[in-house]
């Protein structure tokens, strides 16, 4: 009796609760547009300001409750039903990936994650007016820059690079979505309830980092993941229809994932070879011929896949978009120094490879603004760095000391980012949760054997990144992307067993229970990771954001005149602005192009009248003038505006009075000796006065100087240390 009369009353009180959560998001939202803030404190150092978590908490009981009346559990049947269709999954999918990006696009702002997407741009740019030939650049293939860069053809000033971007996460998680819905119904339903949360949870915390920090390196890892669950799914789509058109979205996927980045299409055909190996595994079990028609589908799509790599290569080396042969070494070895030994380097190899080690420290920060910075320096460093370390050797006693160093490296690296922890945590439980339903639903060994196979693989990619010498975020998300898809559909699929196991033994609840804490390891591992990502942390509007872009390329392009020389490398740009830098700035010089020497920058051009230095923060200068001062004498740095609280312009100038002078020399109230024109260092006894004059070289000291028009800026390296 009881129970019969307590349904009714749950139901009302579902409804009391929808209502009472409707009002509260209403109201909220309604008083927090009107104060143009939350209501709440923010805590955490701003993360998730509680206004919003709050909004969210209550959004989520709405739909909690809404399932729990009478005509939300109607509703959600027919949704069950409806998604037992392939369109439907689809439909789902999409609809829950545009929900998360309105989200992600009200709560955070995207951004580019890297300075290179600048030169991708400038590149892809150039196409409708310079051909194929124009369009080539480093990182993506000239075919990937052709697709792209003949839209801007169409309108010039539109965002298409961006667009792309945007549009191959939005299809790459809608596909992955796809599957999350095609694996997580059940027996007794919960379709749209564990899909929808699955699927949220992926977008928390793969999504959401891809989506905020576009990166030519990781949006090409979200399609190359699409393509592969779209292959592990391949065999549990029932209509031939559906699995042509997911055949074709799987190779189609896979060729943006190649031609965007061919190094991250090498980490995905790892993994997309996986697939078709998961899929022959499970054909072997299959009666008749249907067999050898998923194994040969399975083979067809794995060649395709390769035949695109293969022809990929071909093309950019048989086409007249080749580079320079001194462009391309010049390049190389630049790039092995500067991206993956610099940091490593001691004094001692600068000094081996003849660099002095004022310029030493600029070669740091990417300085090339010197004749000494030739190809044949890099090697020089290359060479010197290996003979202190060792590395090249290949003896066998070396390779434990080497992969045990990788092994150390990889651990120190990923429990020292935020971002990398929390996401490898969620792998791990995964991966774990992956192998326990595969053993407790019937001993599944295709999915055992593929989960496991993703885990040591990519473990064995992230060793060989590290050994690399460079492993930045980026690259560890090329890995990682795959490895959780994969992980995750493995885990779905062991769970279509488990509920098909009946009985409620000791040994089962144990085993339900430790999935279960699996299963919230991995969630928190995804949440704790949205809370890692940077904008979402950090809640800079837009215009916090991007204001230094727009104060440097503002002021750059209200002096057209001026050539800026700037050592900034912005990592704040606006996908959605036209970021790229004023034809009339220069990155230390011609970005290190050593191999071209026509229009090439040395250091003279700071003191040109049409040439300006435009900065980071005062204290970037001492190493700049300190340099300067070795085959110029004294230099000063006088400041000319600042752009921003960080962001300065200065004129550098020399020292230089008559060849002949000898005297006391003032110039911006900086006061230095000179004998025959030469400026006087170390101790000088100067009319029976003894005066300190630092010798060049010494460890450079800032010294700014008030005048009329601005801050002087002026290493002590001449001048006095003291009144005259």
């Amino acid at each position: 009796m009881s129970g019969g009369g307590s349904a009714p009353l749950a139901r009302k009180a579902a409804g009391a609760l929808v209502w009472a959560a409707a009002l509260f998001l209403l109201a909220e939202s309604a008083i927090a547009r009107r104060v143009g803030a939350d209501l709440f404190l923010p805590f955490q150092a701003g993360a998730f300001l509680p206004g919003r978590a709050a909004r969210m908490g209550a959004a989520l009981v709405c739909c909690l409750a809404l399932g729990l009346t009478g005509g939300g559990q109607r509703l959600v049947q027919k949704a069950d039903a409806a998604l037992e269709k392939d369109r439907f999954r689809l439909l789902a999918a999409a609809v829950l990936t545009g929900l998360f990006f309105l989200w992600t696009f009200r709560v955070t702002v995207v951004r580019f994650m890297t300075s290179d997407e600048v030169g991708i741009l400038n590149s892809i740019r150039s196409v409708p007016e310079k051909g194929l030939r124009g369009g080539a650049n480093t990182f993506s293939h000239v075919l990937f820059c052709g697709l792209i860069g003949s839209l801007y053809a169409i309108d010039a000033d539109f965002w298409w690079y961006t667009l792309y971007h945007l549009t191959a996460i939005f299809l790459s998680l809608t596909a992955i979505g796809r599957c999350v819905f095609l694996l997580a119904g059940g027996t007794g339903g919960g379709t749209l309830a564990r899909g929808t949360a699955v699927h949220g949870l992926l977008c928390a915390g793969l999504g959401l980092y891809t989506l905020t920090e576009l990166s030519f390196t990781v949006t090409p890892a979200v399609a190359g993941s699409a393509a592969t669950a779209l292959l592990l799914c391949r065999d549990r789509t029932k209509t031939r229809s559906g699995r042509a058109v997911s055949d074709a979205a799987a190779v189609v996927l896979m060729t943006l994932c190649i031609l965007q980045r061919r190094q991250t299409g090498q980490c995905l055909l790892c993994f997309f070879a996986l697939a078709a190996a998961y899929q022959t595994a499970r054909a072997l079990r299959l009666p008749g011929p249907g067999r050898s028609r998923q194994i040969l589908a399975s083979a067809a799509l794995l060649l395709a896949v390769l035949a695109v790599y293969g022809g990929s290569r071909l093309v950019t080396k048989d086409s007249a978009v080749a580079r320079d042969e001194n462009f391309s070494e010049a390049e190389s070895a630049r790039s092995l120094v500067v991206d993956y030994l610099i940091e490593d380097m001691t004094p001692e190899d600068f000094e081996q490879a003849g660099i002095p080690p004022e310029l030493g420290t600029l070669l740091r920060g990417w300085y090339f603004m010197d004749q000494r910075i030739t190809t044949q320096t890099f090697q020089d460093l290359a060479q010197a760095y290996y003979a202190r370390t060792g590395e090249q050797a290949e003896a066998p006693s070396d390779s434990a000391g080497k992969l045990g160093g990788a092994v150390q490296s990889l651990v120190r690296q990923v429990t020292d980012d935020a971002y990398m922890g929390r996401l490898a945590l969620g792998f791990l439980c995964l991966t774990a949760l992956a192998c326990l339903l595969a053993l407790a639903g019937g001993r599944r060994w295709p999915e055992l054997l593929c989960s496991l196979a993703a885990a040591g693989g990519a473990l064995i990619l992230l060793l060989y990144l590290v050994m690399g010498g460079r492993f930045p975020l980026r690259v560890f998300l090329v890995v990682m992307l795959p490895a959780c898809v994969t992980a995750l559909l493995m885990a779905l699929a062991g769970a279509e067993k488990m509920e098909e196991q009946a009985g409620a033994s000791g040994g089962r609840t144990a085993l339900r229970a430790l999935a279960g804490l699996l299963l919230a390891g991995a969630a928190l591992g995804a949440l704790a990771g949205a809370l890692a990502v940077p904008n979402v942390r950090d809640i800079a509007t837009a215009a916090d954001l991007f204001g230094e872009q727009r104060a440097t390329e503002g002021y750059a392009n209200a002096h057209p005149d001026t050539l800026f020389i700037t050592n900034m490398y912005e990592q704040n740009l606006d996908p959605f602005h036209d970021s790229h830098y004023p034809g009339n700035t220069d990155l230390w010089g011609d970005g290190g192009d050593t191999a071209r020497t026509e229009g090439r920058l040395y250091a003279d051009a700071f003191f040109r009248e049409d040439v300006q230095f435009m900065y980071k923060l005062p204290s970037t200068l001492p190493s700049l003038l300190q340099y300067l001062t070795l085959d110029f004498g004294p230099v000063q740095a006088l400041s000319v505006a600042q752009l921003s609280q960080d962001v300065f312009v200065a004129d550098l100038d020399q020292i230089r009075p008559a060849e002949d002078y000898t005297g006391w020399y003032e110039q911006n109230g900086m006061t230095y000796y000179f004998r025959d024109g030469q400026a006087l260092t170390g101790e000088q006894t100067i009319d029976g006065k003894s005066y300190t004059f630092r010798p060049a070289g010494a460890a450079a000291r800032l010294v700014i100087s008030p005048s009329p028009t601005g801050a002087v800026y002026s290493t002590d390296a001449y001048s006095l240390a003291g009144d005259p």
